[in-house]
């Protein structure tokens, strides 16, 4: 039986990650949640998510920009998408660098977020 796909989401407000965690959970994915930047990268190292959601204000030592830099240099790295209350488009330039794929504005929307992970990391039936 094929098991489902894995994402990480990080993001230090924990209800939000939480409630992203629960949604993701109800379509089927195996779901790890960070709070921090050095739990972000553990458990990315640790797990091989297939997908990962990165919120890029962050607070602590490291910003979103920076975890997602971390995790794209490992051996085998996620497909990266950043989440910001604040304007992707503007930053499009420096997400790709740091290796996000793209990113969602705050609050998500959940339609596209279906629509994405049904084309890149579909549940197996």
């Amino acid at each position: 039986m094929p098991t489902s796909p894995r994402i990480l989401v990080v993001d230090d407000f924990e209800d939000l990650a939480a409630a992203l965690a629960d949604l993701l959970r109800s379509w089927g994915y195996v779901v790890d949640v960070a709070s921090n930047a050095a739990e972000a990268v553990a458990l990315a190292q640790n797990n091989l998510p297939l997908v990962a959601f990165i919120d890029l204000e962050l607070h602590g030592e490291m910003d979103g920009l920076h975890v997602a830099r971390k995790i794209s240099t490992l051996p085998v790295s996620p497909k990266m998408y950043a989440i910001s209350g604040f304007d992707i488009v503007s930053q499009i330039d420096r997400l790709r660098e740091a290796g996000f794929a793209d990113g969602f504005l705050k609050p998500v929307n959940w339609d596209q977020l279906k629509l994405l992970l049904d084309q890149i990391a579909p549940v197996p039936s």
